[in-house]
């Protein structure tokens, strides 16, 4: 078995310091330290406010948090989202913090099933790729 400790240690110094951490290995840091299931978790607990979700129209608001997704430590300032009215019935939405490799990014973004469908959309999780966490799950109508 192969032993490594990271982080406070300096880079370029002795020990586990002596190369700079890799991308991969200070995602690893923050997927393992933080959460258990990448899948359903990442919301950093007791930080600002919890990226809490309130609204019932259009903006819905985040408030201020922190959270790691997939590995990628996000922190922002609080934030409105649009929700479009759908053009029938009652449709599902939710809020998610997508991290995207293409464009090296963790956004708050807000999908919608189509038209009618009242079903929150499903995540989209796909390692390497997009991988998306929920914050909230709503219907407008």
């Amino acid at each position: 078995m192969t032993q490594f400790s990271m982080l406070p240690w300096t880079t370029g110094a002795a020990g586990d310091g002596a190369t700079p951490y890799t991308q991969e290995q200070s995602n690893n840091f923050f997927r393992f330290f933080d959460v258990r299931n990448p899948a359903a978790e990442g919301v950093a607990l007791g930080v600002l406010n919890e990226l809490a979700v309130s609204g019932s129209a259009s903006p819905l608001s985040v408030a201020t948090g922190a959270a790691v997704c997939y590995g990628r430590y996000w922190n922002d300032s609080a934030a409105s989202l649009s929700v479009s009215t759908p053009g029938v019935g009652t449709t599902g939405g939710r809020v998610v913090l997508r991290c995207t490799w293409a464009t090296r990014q963790i956004r708050l973004a807000v999908k919608m099933s189509a038209n009618g469908i009242a079903t929150p959309p499903t995540l989209t999780q796909t390692f390497g790729t997009t991988w998306e966490i929920s914050l909230a799950t709503f219907t407008i109508t």
